[in-house]
């Protein structure tokens, strides 16, 4: 019989963490309802984690363990970390099991074509437990590759998961969630004119939820753009859409844009004399207005909100400090915080007071 729903369907949820090297993603994992990891590479020895003890030396062994998931249900959260070391141990069976010396060999790619059929099987298994109300995590590491995009000319370097490239599109396809760690890294001006830069290593690890031209991501909840990860805190946003919790009493920090080089607005020269032209008045009181995107141009007039009420919004929110002009805000920051984000921002701005003329 065929039956037809409609709304919200909820369950456990399907999510992937990739991230820079050392940013965390065992221990964010951890954080999950009941968690219960199958180390696939031996690097959560010194983790105080909940674990399979067995750390798989084969693929048929990594099956064993999963089989004794199913049949017991031990946990709300099955993590397996990390997917592409699994990725080699399936590699290293389908070898054995052809006779291959490598999977470089089969002709014509087809050594991949069996891989990706695979992993395929695995991820229907792993459907089969998310079916019965546990989350399934798959942490990976992340790697730098060159990418040509297909309606752009150029290419560009950006992070992807270090996987083969069908299993890569097969596990994101899969996936509710896909989040991209990394670290918040501070580039500060070393000079007054703001032109000799100076990168620090940032201290703020933060986790990426929708795709950008630098890395992969997706999500099928309503999660904000970026979300902070205090280490040992699981972020209430990604608390609220997994199975077997509910969403902590805690507030999400505020995301924490790109920092950039602040520097500071040219002291304003002396006022026009009486005599001078209203239209070179006009043009200076306009000079803010250079290099600001013309989209967000657009809906601040349109709300007739100033230069000022935009910068004060921004500062209160801590973002950026108030004397950056708008002008210097990346170009990121203002698709993803202000032009997406607009109308939240004008309530803001409204409840603050800061659309009043005084």
């Amino acid at each position: 019989m065929v039956s037809i729903s409609t709304g919200r369907q909820g369950g456990a949820v399907k999510i992937v963490i990739y991230a820079q090297e050392g940013w965390g993603k065992s221990s964010f994992a951890s954080l999950f309802p009941d968690p219960l990891t199958i180390d696939t590479e031996g690097s959560t020895k010194h983790l105080d984690i909940r674990r399979i003890d067995q750390v798989p030396k084969s693929y048929p062994q990594f099956l064993d363990i999963l089989s004794f998931v199913e049949a017991t249900r031990p946990c709300k959260t099955l993590i397996i970390d990390t997917a592409d070391w699994l990725e080699a141990l399936m590699i290293q069976d389908l070898c054995a099991q052809r006779g291959w010396d490598g999977i470089e060999c089969k002709d014509y790619g087809k050594g991949y074509v069996y891989l990706e059929e695979m992993f395929g099987k695995l991820l229907n298994r792993l459907e089969d437990l998310v079916q019965s109300g546990i989350n399934v995590v798959m942490c990976a590491h992340a790697v730098t590759k060159t990418f040509t995009n297909p309606t752009e000319s150029g290419s560009w370097d950006r992070y992807e998961l270090k996987l083969q490239k069908k299993d890569c599109a097969k596990l994101k396809e899969w996936a509710d969630v896909v989040l991209f760690g990394r670290f918040r890294d501070v580039v500060m001006a070393v000079d007054k004119e703001g032109k000799k830069l100076k990168a620090k290593g940032g201290e703020v690890r933060v986790m990426h939820t929708i795709r950008t031209a630098a890395w992969d991501a997706k999500s099928r909840f309503d999660l904000s753009p970026e979300i902070v990860f205090e280490k040992g805190i699981l972020p209430a946003e990604i608390a609220g859409i997994l199975q077997g919790t509910p969403a902590p009493d805690v507030k999400q920090p505020d995301s924490i844009p790109e920092p950039q080089p602040v520097i500071a607005e040219p002291k304003a020269e002396a006022p026009a004399s009486e005599s001078a032209p209203a239209e070179e008045t006009a043009k200076a009181e306009d000079a803010w207005r250079d290099g600001v995107d013309t989209r967000l141009l657009q809906l601040m007039d349109s709300n007739f909100l100033t230069e000022e009420a935009i910068r004060e919004a921004v500062s209160r929110k801590g973002w950026f400090p108030k004397e950056t002009p708008i002008s210097k805000y990346p170009q990121d920051f203002v698709d993803q915080m202000l032009i997406a984000h607009w109308q939240p921002m004008v309530d803001f701005i409204k409840a603050q007071g800061l659309d009043l003329p005084f």
